[in-house]
């Protein structure tokens, strides 16, 4: 028992990435020595600061006490294990034979109280909690689901009432449509190839990070932090990126692409480059961002740059298990996330056609069709519109409707037009 919570805790201070898995499976009450125990909660509490303790600033702490001291020197002895699934499973194991020997000695002190039956309902309850403490699954009886339910109603109408339920989109009707972006929501946003994805991701992270002020972590997989900074650039100034690129800027465009930038600095935007992403990385870096950001939505551009987990696998197969992955972070981290994928020429998805199963909102961002536009501005005289966002699947409500959209490629603009303003506003 000794040498798994000690080699546990050395992963620990070595790697951010083991604190994050074992923190997944590990609860500070699964060490039986009371040290490691409270070691275990002080790295935890630090790395939610943003702070990653090493060995030396965990001795500085523990200057008081000199045997601790010594513990945590042996700790350090082992090193990072290779195995770090063995050792979790061997403390949870460890840790659960220990709470069943609580149960059962419980269970015996009560045996001259109370009846057999309301003994077993016990020790049956607890046992089952037992076996369920590490998954994500809730059970809820009819009564606490009920309960759940009069609560949220009464919040909505009392508190809530008109309210988008989920992060604006930055397009209202698409965001009354599918109800805003919810923790737990994954969302799929699919085009072709150079037709937009990134566009329609960016501008959505600029509604969300920018000016409602909500934690957005943006996974960039193909894209330079230069290529990025270009797009925003542009996207934020109106000022067109190819100039920006060149430096072809007159000097008050060069003051408003500037000036514009400062909105950014003061967001919460956080852009992460990592063109070699696989589901581990994945998931660590979503619940390091959790965790130390709050983050609310997580936008993952592009899913087809996922690397694979062994070499035998089709690409289907990394994408459909890439996606579930997606769908398991946002239920267990309460977080959105927007997911782009690459469409084929005659609208489908490219790789894999069951990832769309997994979602809750399915996105397609396409031109408008000739036929499309000529029936728009019978509607809407003089309507400058050039592509639309169509829902292709939405859990929560209504599919198959579109949010025509004006698409300012060279700026990287994706915005609704100001003569469709009040039927638009009528959504919400």
């Amino acid at each position: 028992m000794k040498e798994t919570e000690q080699r546990l805790l050395a992963a620990c201070l070595e790697s951010e990435d083991a604190l994050i898995e074992i923190e997944h499976h590990i609860k500070p009450d699964d060490f039986t020595d009371p040290v490691h125990r409270e070691l275990y909660k002080t790295m935890l509490n630090h790395y939610e600061q943003g702070k990653h303790l090493s060995t030396f600033e965990l001795l500085k702490e523990m200057r008081t006490n000199p045997k601790d001291a010594e513990k945590v020197k042996e700790i350090a002895y082992w090193g990072m294990s290779s195995n770090l699934e063995y050792w979790i499973e061997r403390l949870k194991n460890f840790s659960k034979k220990r709470k069943i020997n609580a149960i059962l000695k419980e269970t015996a002190q009560n045996l001259q109280h109370k009846e057999a039956d309301e003994l077993i309902t016990e020790l049956e309850n607890q046992i089952y909690q037992l076996n369920v403490q590490d998954e994500a699954d809730e059970i809820l009886t009819p009564h606490e689901l009920a309960m759940h339910a009069v609560d949220l109603v009464t919040k909505k109408y009392n508190e809530e009432k008109g309210k988008l339920e989920g992060l604006h989109l930055g397009l209202n009707k698409l965001s009354w449509e599918i109800g805003g972006a919810k923790p737990g929501d994954l969302i799929l946003l699919g085009a072709r190839t150079g037709h937009g994805k990134t566009a329609m991701a960016l501008n959505i992270a600029r509604r969300v990070a920018l000016v409602d002020k909500q934690p957005v972590l943006y996974l960039n997989t193909e894209m330079s932090k230069e290529q990025v900074a270009y797009r925003i650039a542009g996207m934020l100034s109106a000022v067109d990126i190819q100039k920006i690129r060149y430096g072809k800027l007159t000097e008050e465009e060069f003051l408003v692409v500037t000036s514009e930038l400062r909105h950014l600095d003061n967001s919460q935007f956080y852009s992460y480059y990592c063109p070699n992403l696989n589901m581990a990385k994945l998931v660590s870096t979503v619940r390091k961002f959790k965790r130390q950001k709050g983050i609310k939505l997580v936008i993952l551009d592009y899913i087809g740059r996922m690397d694979k987990l062994r070499p035998d696998l089709q690409e289907w197969q990394v994408l459909e298990q890439a996606v579930k992955t997606c769908k398991i972070l946002a239920q267990n981290e309460r977080v959105a996330f927007l997911v782009l994928i690459q469409m084929n020429d005659d609208g489908t998805i490219q790789g894999a056609k069951r990832m769309k199963n997994e979602a809750d909102i399915m996105l397609r961002f396409e031109e408008l069709s000739k036929e499309e536009l000529e029936e728009l501005q019978e509607e809407f005289p003089n309507l400058k519109v050039t592509h639309a966002v169509y829902i292709d699947k939405n859990r929560d409500g209504p599919a198959g409707k579109k949010t025509p959209v004006l698409f300012i490629k060279e700026k990287q603009i994706i915005s609704e037009p100001e003569s469709m303003k009040n039927w638009y506003e009528d959504v919400g």
